[in-house]
């Protein structure tokens, strides 16, 4: 018997068929690639919002095994209209049972928690919303109590990433048994653990910027983490409709960020906020450009006459965000006069730092340099002695109203390290 059988059917059984829910797709760490665009019309009639409790108590399964990524947190769940802002006060949530629907009732935040009386119904109990399929969508809600209004905190977003997606309350096929499987056969990240980019969460208004802060570490995201900007419609998930201006992906997985971590966000209706003034000050290209912006008066045509194409956004709301991104390939620092004498003439700021690094191992006066330098220092590589090509990546964010006229902008320089496309 062929002992790869069994494995191809556990494999063809985890895969999700056609027609079934989709899980949020795990954005792996490269750089230069483009997302896939898939754009589709209408709302999807798959069953997004149908809970079970037997999801629920899973759900809370998972929040007590990983209670210490958020000690002070409780579990609570989130319903969110998906589509139109006025079904959010038409939700309605229930359980359906045979004796009727039971009310679930949903506080301010239009939160609810388990309660101990619906022991008595069956696992296999529905939870459902009035509102036609597709309208809402669920999320678990995890939250340390004392956090600013525009803060949260790593570990709760960690673990309210893994209690959604991993039971199934998050929109998609839950991860399960055979899920997990596939995983480690494959070495495929979940998207809660992924270093580059995690499964989607909302904020409580719309977005404009979310900077990480661990200590005295920080890093400003780009906004490719943001709203889907580079993820075609996204109307296949739950935020491609009216959510997509508050939601956000964060490098969950980077274990060097604590569960301490602040995220902090700046959202669309929050007054300018001060810019790098050295950067500003700089003769980069989209620092001239931001230099010129005024609030009221810019509007999009004229960043995307001077700038060229930009990556662009329509939101439900009105407004309208445009990012423009200039990603350049640095030389290694301090290359002897030689080397940068036998240099090409050419641009080679748009080489990729493997490009330039190969094409530097050709030079005759790179070889010498960096044999001289290994020699110089024996327990360092030839060529790694002298330094390697870096990256310089900076973004423009300019965030517009319904008439088009400029509301605020971001000029920031990026880590290379994180997603910016």
């Amino acid at each position: 018997m062929n002992t790869c059988q069994p494995i191809l059917l556990l494999l063809c059984l985890a895969l999700p068929l056609p027609g079934l829910a989709q899980t949020e797709p795990s954005i792996e760490p490269k750089p230069d690639a483009q997302l896939a665009k898939v754009e589709v019309q209408g709302e999807s009639t798959a069953q997004r919002e149908l809970k079970t409790l037997a999801t629920l108590y899973e759900a809370r399964e998972l929040f007590e095994k990983l209670h210490a990524l958020a000690p002070l947190a409780e579990l609570k769940f989130k319903v969110y209209a998906r589509t139109q802002a006025e079904h959010q006060q038409r939700i309605n949530l229930a359980l359906v049972t045979r004796q009727g629907r039971v009310p679930v009732p949903l506080d301010a935040e239009d939160n609810f928690t388990i309660d101990p009386a619906w022991n008595r119904y069956p696992d296999a109990t529905e939870l459902k919303s009035k509102l036609l399929d597709g309208r809402v969508t669920w999320r678990a809600d995890i939250r340390t109590p004392g956090l600013p209004p525009n803060e949260r905190r790593l570990g709760d977003l960690r673990l309210q990433c893994k209690v959604g997606f991993e039971s199934g309350v998050a929109r998609g096929d839950k991860v399960g048994f055979l899920g997990r499987m596939v995983r480690a056969l494959t070495s495929q990240p979940d998207s809660c653990d992924n270093t580059w980019s995690s499964g989607s969460s909302f904020a409580d208004r719309a977005l404009f910027a979310v900077t990480l802060v661990d200590g005295e570490r920080r890093m400003a995201l780009s906004n490719a983490m943001l709203q889907g900007l580079t993820e075609g419609s996204g109307a296949q998930y739950d935020w491609g409709f009216l959510l997509r201006e508050r939601m956000f992906r964060l490098p969950m997985g980077d274990k060097r960020w604590s569960d301490e971590t602040r995220v902090v966000m700046e959202f669309a209706d929050d007054p300018q906020q001060p810019v790098d003034a050295a950067l500003l000050a700089s003769d980069h290209p989209l620092a001239q450009a931001a230099r010129e912006l005024q609030a009221g008066t810019t509007r999009p045509e004229q960043l995307r006459e001077r700038l060229g194409k930009a990556d662009e956004r329509k939101f439900d709301s009105g407004r309208r965000l445009l990012r423009h991104l200039r990603v350049k390939t640095l030389l290694p620092p301090d290359l002897p006069p030689e080397v940068l004498a036998q240099l090409p003439a050419q641009d080679l700021s748009k080489l990729s730092p493997a490009q330039l690094m190969a094409l530097l191992a050709k030079l005759p006066a790179y070889k010498a340099a960096a044999a001289s330098a290994a020699k110089a220092a024996s327990d360092v590589a030839a060529g790694a002695a002298l330094g390697k090509p870096g990256l310089e990546v900076v973004e423009l964010v300019t965030l517009y109203d319904g008439q088009d006229q400029l509301i605020k902008y971001a000029l920031r320089q990026l880590s290379p390290t994180q997603r910016y496309r």
